[in-house]
């Protein structure tokens, strides 16, 4: 006998699939993936104090702009490795997550200032 299926673990893995294939293309790795939000994890204690919509935002983008920093510079300075990636992705994590922080608080007040 079948077991039931639910609808929503249908949608779970094609929303599991599709982040899959999106990271594939953009030529990450879930290894890369991890060990930047663990870097990631780490800024967050030197990064000021945000909403928690933006906090989500600026995690998300710090995690995967340091995923592909760590495998651009892998590629370029390291042939390739991969555990060499994962540490250049970590590394990069706990500085990109406080730097981008204060890049998007600060960001409206520089717009303000060019445009006034």
């Amino acid at each position: 006998m079948a077991e039931p299926t639910a609808t929503t673990s249908g949608v779970i893995a094609l929303a599991s699939g599709v982040a899959g294939a999106i990271l594939l293309s953009l030529g990450i790795s879930w290894g890369l993936l991890i060990w930047s939000a663990l870097g990631c994890i780490v800024g967050v204690t030197w990064a000021p104090e945000t909403g928690r919509i933006r906090a989500i935002a600026l995690f998300a983008s710090a995690a995967m702009l340091s995923a592909k920093g760590g495998a651009i510079a892998a590629n370029i300075w390291f042939a390739g490795s991969s555990e060499t990636a994962q540490g250049i992705a970590a590394g990069l994590g706990i500085l990109f997550h406080p730097a981008l922080s204060v890049i998007v608080n600060e960001l409206p007040k520089i717009v303000a200032k060019r445009l006034a």
